[in-house]
Formats: C-alpha cells, structure tokens, sequence
C-alpha cells in the first residue's frame, strides 16, 4: 500500500469518527464577578457543563441563563448543576441561591436534602439559603414553591418568606407522606420539617433576589 493511499485512509477515519465536542451543556453565563468552577475563572460567555460546581466569593455573583430559567448565585455560594436547559437540577451545598421560570419542570433546586421547586407552570422567582445544615431560608416572589423533604412536601405561598429546619436524625420511613403534616401554630410540622412563616417576601428588598430582579424576572429576555 502507498504512503499516499495510506494517509487518505487515515484521513478518511478521523472524518468519520464521531465528534468528541461536549453536547451536555446545562446553559450560559449571562455575567460573572469572583465565580470559579474547576478549571479556573468564569466569565461572560462561558458554558457550563452537566456536573459543573461553581462557587463565588464574598462579593462574587453568577448569573446563569439556561432554557426558560434563570439562576443567580450570590457571593460565598457554592453549587453544582446538572440535567439539561429543559429540566435544570442546581445543588446549592452553601451560601444562597435565586431562580426565575416559568416551567415546573424547569428548575429543581436541592439543598441540605430538600427539594424546592415551582407548584405551577407560571413566572416563579424565588431564593433559597442555607442557614446552617439544618436550616433553609425560603422566599418566594413570585408564584408559589412546592418544598418536599423525606417523601413529606408543602405548598409555599407566593410573597412570604419562610424558615425551615429540617430533621437530620433519623431516616424515612416508607410510608411517609404529605398528608402527615398537621397544622401548627406559626407553621406547619411534619416528621422530618418545621415550616414557619416569618414575613412577607418584601423584607428581603436590597438582599436577596429582588435586587436583580430586572435579570430574573424575564427568563426569555434576550
């Protein structure tokens, strides 16, 4: 065989292998300051990956746009993202995190164990903070929440802020459900949460979410 015929054979092979570009992008970062992921750095422009974990620092922020959703992660915040633009699963390990959609299926976000997400499909703009491991700070904005927790779950009402602690000693039992949870004064007990309402999401005005509102409230702005 020729070394011509040779190196057109080779040729011919690399073309048709499969392309080895990574197809598993979860979104884009729309604006960045103090952000991190494994390899360095992350700026305007940058994709993230199925799997990526980023972190800020104290007056870091990520601004993530992915599909019909958007997150906003503030300063000394730490979170991995998974699944895909369509169906985004961000798990907030420290610090707090925002998010606006208009899909439930859009945006799951896990934190110390528990899951938040919208009850419905309309525009739902929410935060999520990590208090300590066992405490959440919930507000929701706009639309209500559906939290769940050890198979129990909650409706958090659009425009209230609410403090969670969640019970770390003991496991599930199999037939653990909603329906367990009785009413409290203050909030609501289940087996494995407390949920109390502590105030109107408007408290949190110059904080938290509502302070770049203007990025996440309009999922599909361009």
């Amino acid at each position: 065989m020729s070394r011509r015929l040779l190196a057109f054979l080779l040729a011919f092979l690399l073309l048709s292998m499969p392309s080895r570009a990574r197809d598993d992008s979860v979104g884009l970062i729309s604006g960045a300051s103090g952000a991190r992921i494994a390899s360095g750095l992350v700026s305007a422009g940058a994709t993230i990956f199925d799997g990526d974990r980023l972190s800020t620092a104290e007056e870091g922020f990520v601004d993530l746009r992915s599909g019909p959703s958007r997150i906003y992660l503030f300063g000394q915040s730490t979170a991995t993202l998974h699944g895909t633009p369509k169906s985004l699963k961000a798990e907030l390990a420290a610090g707090s995190l925002a998010f606006s959609t208009t899909l439930v299926e859009a945006v799951t976000v896990q934190a110390g164990g528990a899951m938040i997400r919208p009850a419905a499909d309309a525009l739902t703009s929410a935060q999520v903070k990590i208090l300590g491991p066992a405490n959440l700070l919930i507000t929701a904005r706009s639309g209500a929440l559906q939290f769940s927790y050890r198979g129990e779950s909650q409706v958090l009402q659009e425009g209230r802020m609410y403090r969670i602690a969640l019970d770390l000693s003991a496991a599930p039992s199999a037939g653990a459900s909603a329906g367990d949870n009785p009413t409290q004064p203050g909030g609501r007990q289940g087996k494995f949460f407390k949920i109390v309402f502590i105030g109107a999401g408007a408290a949190f005005v110059g904080v938290t979410i509502w302070a770049i509102h203007e990025a996440l409230e309009s999922p599909d702005r361009p």
